[in-house]
């Protein structure tokens, strides 16, 4: 299991000269293993919002590297459309 200081380095190497910002979100992970055997542990997920078909090449360096690194059998991917938008600070007011 990784630490919070070892996704941020990993992320900081891996991804931040590929990609433009990403959220992290700590959870909680259940799967079968290659034994059959139950394996309940932290996890991070990582939440990418991009244009459809963009950073594809980043997004598969960044999950191979992660593969590799640490030795995982998988690293999950799930593409999902959805909308998006930032409200950026309003206008300062000009003072009279």
């Amino acid at each position: 299991m990784l630490s919070a200081s070892d996704v941020d380095r990993f992320l900081a190497r891996e991804a931040a000269p590929r990609l433009q910002g990403w959220t992290v979100l700590e959870a909680r992970g259940h799967w079968t293993g290659p034994d059959g055997g139950l394996v309940d542990e932290a996890t991070s997920v990582l939440v990418v919002l991009h244009p459809p078909g963009s950073d594809e090449a980043s997004l598969e360096e960044i999950r191979r590297a992660y593969v590799r690194e640490h030795g995982q059998e998988s690293v999950l991917r799930v593409d999902t459309p959805a909308g998006a938008s930032f409200q950026a600070p309003p206008e300062p007011t000009p003072k009279r």
